[in-house]
């Protein structure tokens, strides 16, 4: 059965907000930043494949996405308008998490440099309660862990623009 043609305009048009929005970068590349764009540098843990990481801006809802994520550990930077960003739900395929009021990660992107919210780490391991399915998740920081994968496949990087932690004040 096809969904309704109105699901598949909507799709799209969520779609091209996320799109119009971010750049993900791609191994080797060093963008111009400008006053009005940093990049994110988001890590991800994971012991099972994650179909979809998404990031909106506070109070909006476009930002940007990670899709497809594999098993294990993997660096992965996105060029984004300096704003504010909240982690607003991730997928695993087969289940859709948004994190509870004060589970939240916030970002402040800031201009001209490269903004490191942490480590995504994320376990299969999970609870079902009545309908609802909890799973371990959690951000955690190693920033030099985070320098060395960065520097693997952008290797002047870090040499062109200042990173440092970030989460919203």
């Amino acid at each position: 059965m096809r969904p309704p043609p109105l699901v598949l305009i909507l799709a799209g048009l969520t779609a091209s907000l996320v799109a119009s929005c971010s750049q993900s970068l791609r191994a080797g590349a060093t963008p111009d930043l400008d006053e009005q764009t940093g990049i994110v540098v988001l890590v991800v843990d994971t012991d099972t494949p994650l179909s979809d990481i998404s990031f909106n801006r506070v109070n909006q809802y476009e930002g940007f996405r990670l899709s497809f994520v594999d098993r294990g550990r993997s660096v992965h930077l996105f060029e984004v308008p300096a704003e504010r960003y909240r982690l607003a739900d991730f997928e695993t395929g087969k289940e859709e998490f948004t994190p509870e009021a004060g589970g939240e990660l916030c970002v402040l992107v800031e201009p001209g440099q490269l903004n490191y919210p942490g480590h995504f780490v994320f376990r299969s391991a999970q609870r079902k309660d009545g309908f609802r399915t909890y799973a371990n998740w959690e951000w955690r920081q190693d920033f030099e862990d985070m320098k060395r994968r960065v520097t693997i496949e952008w290797t002047d990087l870090l040499a062109s623009y200042p990173v440092k932690p970030t989460e919203c004040p």
